[in-house]
């Protein structure tokens, strides 16, 4: 048992780690290539900088890295804690909130603003680092919303 999760543990840092790595390849290309644009199906990339938080929305600099920075402590504590109690989901869901997290934050704290990249249509403009968090979101809820509701009805019928 312990040997499978170890395993699982190791499949997901490795993914993690070439989305990082991807991510922040993709930023140095675009911050080295400013006029750079690629058209992929209805995906454009090329070159954005967001000095706002999500969807751009502004806010005051020293208060953002603070809310950012703490949010980070929270959540590499939230980590430590899924590590001891071998909860897959969380460990998943945190890494990827952590890793995406930390690629932006060194944009803000390098360049004062997010490198951003892909032009999604009807949307807005976002990085690899953007899509690690939103997943990372998502293996949470699902966690909390499916496999809790399961857990909670299963002892309801015991009970």
């Amino acid at each position: 048992m312990k040997f499978r999760f170890l395993l699982k543990i190791s499949i997901v840092y490795f993914s993690i780690v070439v989305l990082f790595v991807l991510d922040r390849w993709l930023k140095y290309y675009f911050l080295q290539n400013p006029d750079a644009s690629r058209d992929f199906f209805y995906l454009s990339f090329h070159l954005a900088k967001n000095y706002g938080i999500a969807f751009g929305i502004l806010m005051y600099y020293p208060l953002l890295l603070f809310l950012i920075i703490g949010a980070l402590i929270l959540l590499v504590y939230a980590w430590q804690i899924s590590m001891k109690h071998r909860n897959f989901l969380y460990i998943l869901g945190l890494s990827y909130i952590i890793l995406g997290t930390v690629s932006n934050l060194y944009d803000r704290l390098a360049y004062r603003y997010v490198i951003d990249y892909v032009d999604v249509p009807f949307f807005t403009i976002i990085n690899i680092a953007d899509v690690m968090i939103f997943f990372g979101v998502c293996a949470i809820f699902y966690k909390e919303i499916f496999i809790m509701k399961a857990s909670l009805s299963s002892r309801k019928t015991l009970g």
